[in-house]
């Protein structure tokens, strides 16, 4: 029999010597286990042992427990190797296992990896959805320890065994031969008997007032004894066993000490002690809360607030109360938090003079970031950032973070516009990590906004995108890539100027523009020119760049350049007749657009020189130079348009012939 085992039966028999009761013996012997036998996992086989906690997911047969570490936790072999005593059913604590630990909260019905995503599964089909905002799971626990993980999407978390497969995922069956169940194991830890004086205990007291002390414990047994004490019982008496106080009349502040001790069989084993000041009783004037006569507050979000009573030499102890706990709470600190959305007034009543307070009016709304953590239905209002009027999708923003608006109508879509401010009132939903606000309830206009300056993207990756979805950023780069994603739809790779790398995601027919406009931007533009896309971030699993409604979120100073290029100096409102060749009536033209071309960039003059769409003007700046590197100074144009131009030409060549012949003659007769 193992060392601890004997302690246990020797704490077990002294107890049933010492008391009759079978339920405190139970009590004892479990907070004697877990003394005994350290830290450690537990397997839980009931229900009604499941509470907030850390714990292991474990597949039994193969000794194996989910690593929530991973930053992507849907891989195969997503687990770590485990040793389970099948004595107790219980796992040793080991510093290797801290990192597969699961948060679980009971009321939220949430498990969050040692990583920091929750898991979950949004449909009824095999993955693993994993994210930073909450996906929920059902738990229920068999009498044989098995457990049932089934999320909000109603698929069940198992372990695959199939040899190429193994690993813990959610699947849409848990008949399936391959995948097992698994159980749950919590983690166990050794309290040390402490107690503190609670936060409710005010620290100044009036004299000739009364109330009782109150402490947290930990650890601390029902036979364990309290005892009370307090340093100068003739300012504050205090009750040796039940810390019931009365003070003295005092004619100045005077400070006790209050101690608290707990002894188990006759030896202390822990003590606190708590500082009062007893003040003579000053009648009050008023109270002020110094944050205002209002406020407002984000659902989630805390806000100190403080109170000054008058005069300033009376005891400045309030007391904190809100009309409703399910709005705002407040605790015995002035510390309120938002729950719910509503409007509530927190009072602050002196602790000398109930009929003095002062109250503050507390508005409780919904931020975009609060919203996407939430459950239940929310209503949010935000900066109308981007508008799909082909998928009736709407971005919007506040200063906290972004949402996708889905499920819009055609008629809703219509009657907003960028830059609008919105109210809308809908239920969070994820879609494959993308936070979405669907079954909207109302759309409602508000007036005009400022749309947030777009964020430069840099980072790709999921870990450093996570919550930023539906965000609107400015992506920089070169296409290298196009494939087809769906029957209408286009996956372009974008490599991004600091070399990462990111999809963009568009229909066929946008795709298609692209291509007319640059040509074939894939095999040349893509690789010469940088492009710009102003785009709302998607995410499918993965980050991506929303689906590119057209071309004005497009940009390229590249193209620009040339094309700018093109317009200002080669001239390209003269039609030509000779195949393209490009001569031209001035030799100045050509000096120009030589001095020009040299202020392109590398990039841009490849870009000139080798895509289709600029080979006219190519071919035309190519003609003036091969004419003006022979010397002959003979340009031509044969345009209609320029018919009386060559004309005049012709005839002041003709006359200027004329008049040297003439003058060379002239002379010549002279002489």
């Amino acid at each position: 029999m193992k060392k601890g085992k004997i302690l246990l039966l020797t704490s077990f028999l002294s107890t049933i010597s010492l008391c009759g009761g079978l339920l405190l013996q139970t009590n004892l012997i479990s907070n004697e286990t877990i003394a005994a036998s350290g830290e450690k996992f537990v397997k839980v086989t009931s229900d009604s042992n499941l509470s907030d906690g850390k714990y292991l997911i474990v597949y039994e047969a193969g000794e194996v427990a989910f690593d929530g570490s991973l930053p992507t936790l849907d891989v195969v072999s997503n687990s770590v190797k485990v040793t389970i005593d099948k004595e107790d059913n219980s796992i040793s604590w080991t510093d290797e296992l801290e990192k597969s630990i699961f948060e679980y909260s009971k009321s939220a019905n949430t498990l969050k990896s040692a990583s920091g995503y929750y898991i979950g599964k949004t449909a009824n089909s095999n993955g693993l959805d994993a994210k930073l905002t909450k996906l929920t799971n059902d738990i229920s626990v068999y009498s044989d320890g098995s457990a049932d993980i089934k999320s909000s999407g109603g698929a069940f978390l198992r372990y695959n065994s199939s040899r190429d497969q193994t690993r813990f995922r959610y699947y849409k069956s848990k008949s399936y031969t391959a995948q097992k169940p698994v159980s749950l194991y919590k983690l166990n830890t050794i309290e040390n008997p402490s107690i503190q004086f609670d936060d409710s205990n005010l620290s100044t007291i009036d004299e000739e007032s009364d109330g009782t002390f109150v402490i947290k414990k930990t650890a601390i047994l029902d036979t364990d004894t309290i005892t009370w004490a307090s340093s100068n019982d003739n300012v504050l008496l205090v009750d040796e066993n039940t810390g019931y106080y009365v003070a003295s009349k005092v004619s100045e502040n005077t400070t006790v000490t209050v101690t608290a001790k707990a002894t188990r069989d006759g030896a202390e084993i822990a003590s606190a002690s708590f500082e009062v000041t007893v003040m003579p009783k000053v009648a009050i004037t008023g109270i002020t809360i110094s944050n205002g006569s209002s406020a407002t507050m984000a659902i989630g979000d805390t806000l100190k607030l403080s109170a000054t009573v008058e005069p300033s030499n009376a005891n400045q102890s309030v007391t904190w109360s809100s009309e409703d706990e399910a709005i705002c709470s407040v605790d015995e600190e002035g510390n309120v938090k938002a729950l719910a959305e509503g409007t509530v007034l927190i009072k602050a009543t002196s602790v000398s003079d109930a009929t003095k307070f002062a109250t503050i009016s507390i508005t409780a709304n919904w931020t975009i970031k609060a919203a996407r953590a939430a459950t239940q239905s929310v209503t949010v209002k935000g900066v109308v950032t981007s508008i799909d009027t082909a998928q009736n999708i709407v971005t919007i923003q506040d200063e906290t973070a972004a949402i996708l608006l889905f499920g819009l109508n055609a008629t809703q879509v219509k009657s907003i516009s960028l830059g609008k401010i919105v109210k809308v009132s809908g239920k969070l939903t994820d879609f494959n990590g993308l936070a979405e606000l669907t079954s909207i309830d109302t759309l409602e206009v508000l007036g005009d906004g400022n749309i947030p300056t777009p964020t430069i993207l840099e980072k790709t990756s999921a870990t450093d995108l996570k919550g930023l979805d539906s965000a609107i950023f400015v992506a920089e780069g070169k296409l290298k890539t196009a494939s087809k994603f769906a029957s209408s739809d286009v996956k372009l790779t974008l490599n991004l100027t600091n070399g990462n790398s990111i999809f963009v995601y568009t229909k066929a027919a946008v795709a298609e523009a692209i291509a007319s406009n640059w040509n074939t931007f894939v095999a040349k533009a893509g690789t010469i020119a940088t492009i710009k896309f102003t785009l709302p971030l998607g995410w499918y699993n993965n980050p991506q760049l929303s689906m590119l409604p057209d071309m004005s979120k497009v940009e390229s100073a590249d193209v620009d350049a040339v094309d700018a290029f093109v317009t200002n100096f080669m001239h390209p409102e003269i039609e030509t007749t000779d195949s393209g060749t490009g001569k031209c009536s001035s030799e100045g033209w050509y000096l120009s657009a030589k001095e020009a071309y040299g202020k392109l960039s590398e990039n841009q003059k490849k870009m000139f020189d080798t895509l289709d769409g600029y080979k006219d003007m190519k071919a035309r700046f190519d003609a003036w130079a091969a004419v003006a590197d022979t010397g002959t100074g003979l340009f031509s144009i044969s345009s209609s348009s320029n018919n009386n131009s060559m004309i005049v030409i012709v005839c002041m060549s003709l006359i200027l012939i004329a008049s040297v012949a003439g003058y060379t003659f002239y002379r010549k007769r002279r002489a």
